[in-house]
């Protein structure tokens, strides 16, 4: 007769494992009758599921604010259940981020970034105030959370660059910068072909067509194309791409900045290596195949849809004469209009100004009246937060600043340093056009750039792709 051995499970693990198998059965259970009596009971589960892990994860932290914003705030331009969901999670994830950051408040990039989370809690405190100046000036409640939801994504980055920061790799952050990015340059593109009528897609409204988030992935591409070592070609198309999409959109600001923006990194590479014809030559070999890439896409889009190329020529044809005349131009007067309107805002309210939800008036390029809580004028800032809120703003650009200039003192400038300059003066660049801080995009590019830019932590997963000997790391 043969025994076979077995082995008693202590009394304690049969007890967990019947009470894990009898919780499983009723949670399905639960799950069945709530789908049949109640369906939207049965995402109750789920909703748990992923407020425990915004708590304990600080990548699914990032993952779910990044691309889930790119998912969400897109959806409509109201408060609906769909961004009400999305903003709960920030909550949930804001909570496990906090907890994460105190636990590294002696570490080097928490002392590094110190001022800068000061800076953001004050921020938010005047976010919270200018509750009190909408509200008093008639604003509805949803008005105002609407109009100050991307400032308040802008005041807790710093929270979440450090958070994911400590948890992640260089390579996997540099990869969620590169999806996110392309993604939403392709969405921008989509929006501004589908609004120009360029070209008619089968597709509209899949993803946040952000100008911020292409100017993330913009900027280190061309920063780690220019003074990295490994990986240039890759980097090369990577910032071709993210160009070409804005040239066959005909935006006019954008095609001038970003090749601006490149000139400025070229020189500053230039400088850096003590050597001139390098730096020309990739900053040419970008072109080229920016160049390229727009003639293809040209072609595929005039296949699948038609794409009308006169009327692309024709706005950059318009852009000298909108520089010898500014007033011939429609979209000059509508921004006109808009700078005008923002300015008797701020007038009336100078210190707090209108608070955020205040509905500005003005006349578009037709001379048709307008009414709207969003205005293409950096002046929409101290018109919604008076001077207080320029103060407050300076200080935190002059902080990142400072952050930038001691996280580089001891190694010298890397990447990340590089690109995140150049984010910031696009970002100052495009102000007589737009406020780049009402791009939600803009805050989710700045979460991957900032914790980029962080020095390497020491079980953080690694460093991630380094440049050659002798160039700045990523």
């Amino acid at each position: 007769m043969i025994v076979v051995p077995t082995t008693r499970l202590p009394d304690a693990q049969l007890a967990l494992q019947a009470a894990l198998a009898a919780g499983a059965l009723l949670s399905a259970a639960a799950i069945t009758g709530a789908f049949l009596w109640q369906p939207a009971l049965a995402l109750l589960p789920l909703a748990t599921l992923i407020a425990g892990l915004l708590l304990i994860n600080a990548q699914f932290r990032t993952a779910f604010l990044v691309f889930g914003g790119m998912a969400a705030l897109q959806s409509s331009q109201e408060l609906d259940a769909i961004k009400v969901a999305y903003f709960l999670g920030v909550g949930f994830a804001g909570a496990g981020a906090l907890f994460n950051v105190w636990q590294l408040r002696s570490t080097a990039s928490a002392r590094l970034l110190r001022p800068l989370i000061l800076l953001s809690l004050v921020a938010g405190g005047l976010l919270a105030l200018t509750a009190i100046v909408s509200l008093d000036r008639g604003t509805s409640a949803t008005a105002w959370l609407r109009d100050v939801a991307p400032y308040g994504l802008f005041a807790v980055i710093p929270v979440f660059a450090l958070d994911v920061h400590s948890s992640s790799s260089r390579r996997k952050l540099v990869a969620a910068l590169v999806i996110a990015g392309l993604l939403a340059s392709a969405f921008h593109s989509a929006y501004w072909l589908d609004r120009r009528q360029l070209a008619q897609l089968p597709f509209e409204g899949i993803g946040l067509p952000s100008a911020g988030l292409r100017s993330a992935i913009y900027v280190y591409a061309v920063s780690a194309a220019l003074l990295g070592g490994r990986g240039r070609i890759g980097w090369t198309l990577v910032a071709a791409l993210a160009l070409a999409l804005t040239w066959i959109t005909g935006n006019r600001g954008g095609s001038i900045m970003l090749p601006g923006i490149t000139v400025l990194i070229g020189l500053f590479a230039m400088k850096r290596k003590w050597n001139v014809a390098r730096p020309t030559m990739r900053m040419s070999s970008i072109a080229v195949a920016a160049l390229g890439l727009t003639a293809i896409f040209m072609l595929a889009l005039n296949w699948f849809g038609g794409y009308d190329t006169d009327r692309l020529l024709g706005r950059f044809e318009s852009v000298a004469t909108v520089s010898a005349d500014p007033s011939s131009d429609g979209s000059y007067r509508e921004r006109s209009g808009q700078t005008s309107a923002a300015w008797d805002t701020f007038s009336s309210s100078p210190v707090l100004g209108a608070g955020p939800g205040h509905v500005f008036d003005w006349l578009d390029y037709k001379g048709d009246p307008i009414s709207s809580i969003n205005i293409d004028t950096g002046l929409a800032i101290p018109a919604k937060f008076g001077i207080a809120g320029v103060i407050v703003l300076l200080g935190l650009l002059f902080a990142y600043l400072a952050l930038l200039r001691n996280a580089g003192a001891a190694s010298g400038p890397t990447i990340a340093h590089v690109a995140l300059v150049a984010f910031f003066v696009l970002a100052i660049m495009e102000l007589p056009f737009s406020t780049p801080l009402e791009d939600k995009g803009f805050s989710f590019g700045l979460l991957l750039l900032l914790a980029l830019s962080l020095p390497i932590a020491a079980g953080a997963g690694g460093a991630g792709p380094t440049a050659a000997p002798g160039g700045p790391t990523a």
